[in-house]
């Protein structure tokens, strides 16, 4: 595979960025402004994100010529939806003040408000499974949230403990794992490509995600804040920084496996960016 560097997520989003407003636009079909409180659910849907799961599941597809169709983006949208309802709850349990540079939800409208907000979005996200008429599809999905929330519950009760390496990577499967391999491996499903490749790249794309994501500042002041302890701490800063290189090396090894396109060395550039 020859090898150019994308450099930007900007960059890395632009080569797939119809089928980003796609998305995008049945996420908003789903959420109407007949009041104040939902007209507040689509400026937090509005605001900046990385949309990471969006992009990778794109570039996942489309580095395998894989057709993209209205079920695939309808998948995507799901996961979206799901995602930012673990943020409007995460706010709330974590008691946080901001997000993304913004006043979050839970602040700017009531906690109680974002909670049921969260609820909204599952709710309509599951709408947008249940739609697909893959009895498959929507068991995945399930098992996925319930996954997330048993993770968030085994993270809080270990608050102000210091975990060990196993329990710790198990809450990131569950925590941020769980959606990425849900997506992955349902998309592939419906486009006929392999299964246990898609679990097995997803699986290690999460974790690494999860811990980058405790790794930055922000993140790490919160997780201080709530006693939370992570990978940095439980084996220090150089040896995560080495086993992320690990897991890096690993998600690349399988992209070796795909055709080279510029889908490819975009999912590469996205691992990088990690």
């Amino acid at each position: 595979m020859v090898y150019v560097n994308i450099c930007t997520m900007e960059q890395i989003s632009n080569i797939i960025s119809d089928d980003i407003k796609n998305i995008e636009s049945i996420i908003f079909s789903r959420i109407d402004t007949d009041n104040f409180v939902k007209f507040k659910i689509r400026d937090f849907l509005k605001s900046p994100s990385k949309k990471i799961r969006s992009i990778l599941s794109i570039l996942y597809l489309r580095s395998q010529n894989a057709d993209i169709n209205e079920n695939l983006l309808k998948i995507i949208a799901a996961g979206e939806l799901i995602h930012n309802a673990s943020l409007l709850h995460d706010d709330v349990i974590d008691s946080a003040e901001t997000r993304r540079n913004l006043t979050v939800f839970a602040k700017d409208v009531s906690p109680k408000m974002s909670i049921i907000a969260g609820d909204l979005l599952v709710s309509e996200a599951i709408e947008l499974v249940l739609s697909i008429n893959s009895e498959y599809i929507s068991e995945k999905f399930i098992q996925c949230t319930k996954q997330m929330s048993e993770a968030e519950i085994q993270q809080f009760t270990l608050r102000g403990n210091l975990p060990d390496i196993d329990t710790y990577t198990t809450i990131c499967e569950g925590k941020t794992s769980a959606l990425f391999c849900t997506l992955l491996k349902s998309l592939s499903v419906l486009s006929g490509l392999d299964e246990n490749i898609a679990d097995n790249f997803g699986k290690i794309f999460g974790i690494v995600f999860q811990i980058r994501n405790d790794s930055e500042p922000n993140s790490a002041q919160n997780d201080i804040n709530n006693k939370i302890y992570t990978m940095k701490d439980i084996i220090g800063i150089e040896k995560t920084n080495s086993l992320i290189d690990n897991y890096k090396e690993k998600m690349k090894s399988i992209i070796r496996e795909f055709p080279d396109n510029i889908y490819s060395k975009g999912l590469i550039d996205l691992i990088n960016k990690l």
